[in-house]
């Protein structure tokens, strides 16, 4: 997988990483591995982050249900409908306050882009009191920035903050020709 996103990229080629998170089988050593195959993959990297979902008869769900992962009601499918909307997005949690739970936090921090691999690579495979310290500030960065620029944080509520994000994102990235258009079709829009 590696070296076939890196022979993409050097084509110029944009990939978009599809990643399912909160998923109760994951260990931390499962999710240590995640980290492993996110920091080699070429930059820039881009991630749609989705939250596993149970829908009612597959053997994941069934799985899920006996291992009491979750409840019977919410593989059924008027609840699933209702559940799946309002969650089909992964949004960083502050609870429970896991190990697990921190390491997806900070799956979601560098697959956004708004951490450091060097810093993420030190927080999440050392083993000292700094890494530590440093691995809960990454998790209370990624809380905080996923309320805000997450998909349902305040970005995305408020239409002055997103035009904002996404104009700082467009010039971060270097699409100035994607800027322009936006803007231009936006102004269009705003005449007619």
């Amino acid at each position: 997988m590696i070296s076939l996103a890196n022979e993409i990229a050097n084509y110029k080629i944009k990939i978009i990483y599809d990643w399912i998170m909160n998923n109760p089988y994951d260990t931390e050593e499962s999710l240590k591995e995640a980290f492993s195959i996110i920091l080699q993959l070429p930059k820039p990297r881009y991630f749609n982050l989705f939250s596993l979902q149970y829908f009612p008869d597959y053997p994941l769900t069934k799985k899920a249900i006996e291992d009491g992962y979750i409840k019977e009601e919410v593989a059924n499918t008027d609840v699933l409908w209702e559940v799946t909307n309002k969650t089909w997005s992964f949004k960083p949690r502050m609870f429970p306050t896991t190990k697990k739970q921190m390491l997806e936090n900070i799956i979601w921090l560098i697959a956004k882009g708004h951490a450091k691999d060097w810093i993420v690579k030190y927080a999440v495979f050392e083993h000292s009191l700094f890494s530590a310290i440093l691995l809960n500030c990454l998790n209370i960065k990624s809380i905080l920035y996923g309320n805000i620029v997450g998909v349902g944080g305040i970005v995305y509520t408020t239409k002055l903050f997103s035009y904002t994000v996404k104009v700082y994102q467009s010039i971060r990235d270097r699409n100035f020709r994607i800027l322009l258009d936006k803007t231009r079709k936006r102004i269009t829009k705003t005449q007619i």
